[in-house]
């Protein structure tokens, strides 16, 4: 299924006051489309979120020391939108806004605090993506509550995930275990020296 631009009904934005106007019909028309199409048909959906992602930092923005071919391509060869509003300020509800498509002020997570969890009956992008027979997975920061809370994102569409569930975790470089599904997997110990490297060599697939 090839969904273009013209699918999709949205207004020109010139205020913040106009968003929910235009998320709605967008929303629809997603939904609409995804329910109407074959599972053989239904599109791959990769999003990719950047915490403190400078807006030259990328190599199609014209930065000329950070290499980034992978993204590069996908800027070339799909669509770029360069004008948004973020719903928040900071990491942790900010995610919640995205994952729920809800205004800060209805957002189970509005506190940048690392232990807020989601609501247990909050549906996300994964979870009705799971109902159209998607297989969903997310990888790296979640932020959106950490085990044995409602905010697990197994709980909330996700058949896996693999990384930090506390975004507080995240804050090392090097942890000494990530989690999958709530349970710790262990990593190779590092060197004393937190300013190590790790003596592994990371996979060319984790590359930008």
């Amino acid at each position: 299924m090839r969904i273009a631009l013209k699918d999709f009904p949205v207004p020109h934005v010139t205020s913040p006051l106009t968003m929910p106007k235009l998320l709605l019909p967008l929303v629809a028309t997603c939904s609409s489309l995804l329910a109407s199409a074959s599972p053989a048909a239904l599109p791959n959906i990769v999003f990719i979120m950047a915490d403190e992602l400078a807006y030259y930092e990328l190599g199609h923005m014209g930065n000329p020391y950070l290499k980034t071919p992978r993204i590069d391509q996908m800027a070339k060869d799909g669509i770029r939108f360069t004008h948004a509003l973020a719903a928040s300020p900071v990491c942790a509800p900010l995610r919640c806004n995205l994952m729920t498509g809800k205004h800060a002020g209805h957002a189970s997570v509005r506190s940048n605090d690392g232990g807020t969890p989601r609501r247990a009956d909050e549906a996300t992008i994964a979870s009705l993506l799971k109902e159209r027979g998607y297989a969903t997975g997310g990888f790296g920061k979640w932020g959106a509550g950490g085990r044995d809370s409602t905010g697990v994102p197994e709980k909330h569409g996700f058949d896996v995930f693999y990384g930090y569930y506390d975004q507080v975790h995240a804050h090392s470089f090097y942890p000494p275990f990530l989690i999958r599904n709530s349970e710790e997997v262990k990593l190779r110990a590092m060197k004393a020296d937190a300013r190590a490297r790790p003596t592994r060599t990371i996979p060319s697939w984790t590359r930008a």
